[in-house]
């Protein structure tokens, strides 16, 4: 055993995060992540701003590290989301090409 993780058990997460962000659905669920963060981060701005710089402890403020966490997974949600474009942008382009050099001159 070499310690490493067994990459085909990952294989449907993998491939799920390869076709989802090509799906409108996907466009929405972004979206509405970032409504509900910039929402949190309205409403709970106050405690936000007190929380700044991070401590743990008794001072520890759980809105200001909530919404951090969701500001990052909505980052995340984005990026997945441009790659899933940019991909499907190339593909279309390659398939266009294919059909162009199969034309008659």
């Amino acid at each position: 055993m070499t310690g490493r993780l067994d990459e085909g058990s990952f294989s449907p997460v993998r491939r799920w995060l390869q076709l989802a962000p090509r799906r409108p659905w996907f466009s929405a669920l972004t979206a509405t992540v970032g409504a509900v963060v910039g929402l949190f981060g309205s409403i709970f701005s106050n405690e936000i701003k007190r929380a700044f710089p991070f401590a743990t402890g008794d001072d520890f403020i759980w809105q200001a590290a909530a919404f951090y966490v969701a500001l990052f997974f909505f980052g995340y949600l984005f990026r997945l989301q441009m790659q899933g474009q940019g991909q499907a942008l190339n593909e279309s382009s390659e398939r266009l090409e294919r059909l162009i050099r199969t034309l008659p001159p």
